[in-house]
């Protein structure tokens, strides 16, 4: 068996391989739609798995995201993180869009003020942008990140001269500048000091967000405060309860996506918000392996502040589904009371004989 670390490194050495052709699609003989060359090169030239083939395909969006993440700042200066934790210091890395407010009075509640903040903001911070290609990566995240340092090197790297090799080859070299590096190996340093020194902030300032969980800082989870990756978190609310009682109205098919998918934006937005859901959601693992439920089948309405909140931020961001189906009213505490109404079977009406 391969050890993951190996399977990894060879996943790294394919992506990096086939970077020039990352996006590159050519229609094959006997076929109407074009395939991806990528594709095409790790699972029929190189015989390699179909799974391979996807990892290295996803690594290629991931690098290509991380990328993005470095080049929407000044890339020679990495300003510091704006986050709301007290006493958390500068963070080196790239900054997020949706920061805390910045007023000498602590808020009477953090949280809320981070999820009033987000609700107001129309475009996705910085941080938003680091989840989700953390969550697209998921566990090869590292990969991802090293793929990225591989491709700004060759990006950043000078054309060669003309006729470099019979340059190297000519005989007039003097033997005592022989072992001394040369502008294009100084260049080359350069370029990959530069790179890592980048994707080294990049990831130092992810971590500090609590993006990665514990997957880098290994103390967290020794002093009982591990977090949870981005990967791993799952929307506060699944499809079921968006449908029965948060969003009543909300058809099924895209537009549940779409309630999804702005649920796990409004968790990845802030620091507050993301670490607030994620000590709940390990409250639930925990719970669920100890074969109980933070919350019973019957509730249907917000059992914490996390809920409550994010039950508020999608009834504002999707009005026209908050409405209960017959319209009777707000999808609020009367639609929840309306609906608590325990489901079971219609009481039985008897008709009086006649005699």
């Amino acid at each position: 068996t391969v050890s993951p670390a190996a399977d990894e490194r060879r996943l790294v050495l394919y992506t990096s391989l086939l970077l020039p052709w990352a996006n590159g699609q050519a229609t094959l003989l006997g076929k109407k739609k074009p395939t991806s060359l990528v594709r095409y090169a790790v699972s029929e030239s190189l015989k390699q798995r179909v799974k391979d083939a996807e990892n290295v395909m996803l690594l290629h969006e991931a690098a290509d995201r991380f990328a993005k993440l470095l080049n929407n700042r000044q890339r020679d200066s990495l300003p510091a993180s704006s986050s709301s934790s007290p006493g958390a210091g500068s963070t080196m890395g790239v900054g997020s869009d949706s920061g805390s407010p910045t007023s000498s009075s602590a808020p009477s509640s953090p949280l809320a003020e981070a999820a009033a903040s987000l609700s107001a903001a129309s475009t996705m911070s910085r941080r938003a942008e680091a989840g989700l290609a953390l969550r697209l990566a998921g566990p090869l995240w590292r990969a991802g990140v090293l793929v990225a340092i591989v491709n700004d090197i060759t990006d950043s790297l000078p054309s060669p001269p003309p006729n470099a090799e019979d340059a190297n080859e000519s005989d007039d070299e003097d033997p005592l500048e022989a072992g001394l590096p040369t502008i294009s190996d100084m260049a080359q340093l350069s370029s990959e000091m530069r790179a890592s020194a980048l994707f080294a902030a990049l990831v130092k300032w992810m971590d500090e967000e609590g993006l990665l969980g514990s997957t880098v800082s290994i103390h967290k989870a020794v002093v009982g405060n591990p977090g949870m990756a981005a990967w791993e978190m799952v929307p506060v609310f699944d499809g079921n309860m968006v449908r029965d009682w948060v969003l009543p109205s909300l058809p099924k098919g895209p537009a549940m996506r779409d309630v999804m998918e702005a649920q796990i934006l409004w968790q990845m937005d802030h620091r507050d918000v993301y670490a607030a859901v994620a000590e709940l959601q390990l409250q639930q693992r925990a719970a669920a392996l100890e074969g109980r439920s933070v919350r019973s089948a019957e509730q249907r309405a917000p059992a914490n502040q996390v809920e409550e909140l994010c039950c508020s931020y999608l009834r504002s961001r999707f009005p026209e589904f908050a409405q209960p189906a017959n319209g009777t009213g707000p999808a609020g505490d009367a639609g929840a009371e309306a609906g608590a109404r325990p489901k079971g079977k219609a009481r039985k009406v008897t008709k009086e004989k006649v005699p």
